[in-house]
């Protein structure tokens, strides 16, 4: 049967809880985790390539977990990635040394890269019209997951190393019986990839075939840019507003705590209707303009008000940009490839997550933070410049919604 929009309501309430309380979990060991690998006896050095390892994870596995889910459904990838993280963030709590921390880094990233099955469960449940929307729903969860883990993380690992791990475990856990007991099947078996060989190598092939495609190419790209300059701009906020405003860790996390809200407003109610009237490319733009402004203009705050206005653009920026790009790579996707795809631009943006703080920390010391955040801004204006053929792009009117199974269990 077709799904109604209260059916379809409904599932992506449940995605946002699966997804967000996995992003919670992951937030839970931030904290801490440079402290953690510190008293193994971990250099600088090594504590980068601790966090670099669970990044390689996820960019090698997005495009394998959605291509996956592009042939046996998108249910059986989901619970299974659930089950790894339950089981390596358990390591994580219980590593007896820096090779075991290791592992479970690595593995835990790698288990983590089910946010492109994810959205491509989004995009089976959700009309064309309504993609910007869903899209929308995973950004939203993005920066709840980060407000709320760190917090929860810092309080506790007063008591133990191990006690974060345990959390996020737990919190996998209860994502697990979530989706286990209340997430359908969304990808009936007449709409799924048709290859009967799946590989590590195979599941790429799609990914080489859409990124010729200017459709699906140009965003992800766009996206790319944004996520690069994005990352380098966290990685050395802390130390620009520890320089210019004496703020430390606590209130670093109030700012960020505020970006995030000002993106979940408008990611979790106002871009459904903004996308239906001005169209996924025009917002994309505009979003990446505002990102721009944002991170350029913090050389220039003077005052916290200058600082909350700054970061408050940036973050209108990032709810309009990330969501909107999302949804034309979804939709510029043939139907059977929306895992695999969707899984690319994950990987791309993980990409940018390694590059961009690596960037951002040789750039900070060498040049200062205002030349960092400028360097940021042209690279959006890059980005922008890149996402103008989007202009013309709108999605068009609500089509039917693909049949979903009803039954939990189903594949």
């Amino acid at each position: 049967m077709n799904v109604t929009k209260s059916k379809s309501r409904s599932y992506l309430a449940i995605i946002f809880g699966v997804v967000c309380i996995d992003l919670i979990g992951f937030g839970i060991v931030l904290p801490l985790l440079p402290l953690y690998a510190k008293s193994y006896g971990a250099t600088p050095v090594v504590i980068g390539l601790l966090a670099i390892s669970y990044s390689l994870g996820q960019l090698l596995f997005n495009p394998v977990w959605g291509g996956l889910s592009d042939k046996i459904g998108r249910r059986p990838v989901l619970l299974g990635s659930l089950a790894g993280s339950v089981l390596f963030y358990t390591l994580f709590g219980w590593a007896p040394s820096l090779v075991w921390l290791f592992v479970a880094r690595t593995f835990a990233g790698i288990f983590a890269a089910n946010i492109s099955t994810a959205m491509a469960y989004i995009a089976d449940v959700t009309s064309r019209a309504d993609r910007a929307k869903g899209m929308g729903v995973i950004g939203a969860a993005f920066a709840l997951g980060f407000i709320i883990g760190p917090a929860v993380g810092g309080v506790l690992s007063k008591f133990s190393y191990s006690w974060p791990g345990y959390g996020a475990a737990i919190l996998s856990l209860i994502a697990l019986c979530l989706a286990f007991f209340k997430l359908p099947e969304s990808l009936p078996p007449d709409k799924r990839a048709s290859r009967l060989h799946f590989s590590f190598a195979s599941v790429w092939k799609p990914v080489r075939k859409n990124l010729t495609r200017p459709r699906v190419a140009r965003p992800i790209w766009v996206y790319f840019l944004v996520i690069l300059a994005f990352s380098c701009m966290q990685l050395t906020f802390p130390l620009f507003t520890n320089q210019a405003f004496g703020f430390d860790v606590v209130e670093n996390g109030y700012l960020f705590a505020f970006v995030g809200v000002v993106a979940i407003v408008l990611q979790g109610g106002l871009i459904d209707r903004l996308s239906k009237r001005f169209g996924e490319g025009r917002l994309a733009v505009v979003g990446t303009t505002m990102a721009m402004l944002g991170i350029a203009g913090l050389p220039f705050a003077q005052s916290l008000g200058g600082l909350l206005a700054m970061l408050a653009v940036m973050g209108l920026g990032s709810g309009l940009s990330n969501p909107t790009l999302t949804s034309l790579v979804s939709l510029g996707a043939d139907e059977s490839e929306q895992g695999a795809v969707l899984g690319a631009s994950r990987s791309v943006a993980t990409l940018a997550r390694i590059l961009g703080p690596l960037w951002g920390g040789w750039s900070y010391g060498v040049f200062g933070p205002d030349w960092t955040y400028w360097s940021c801004g042209i690279v959006l204006f890059f980005a922008a410049l890149a996402g103008l053929p989007l202009l013309r792009f709108r999605s068009p009117e609500a089509t039917p919604i693909q049949e979903i199974a009803h039954q939990t269990g189903t594949s």
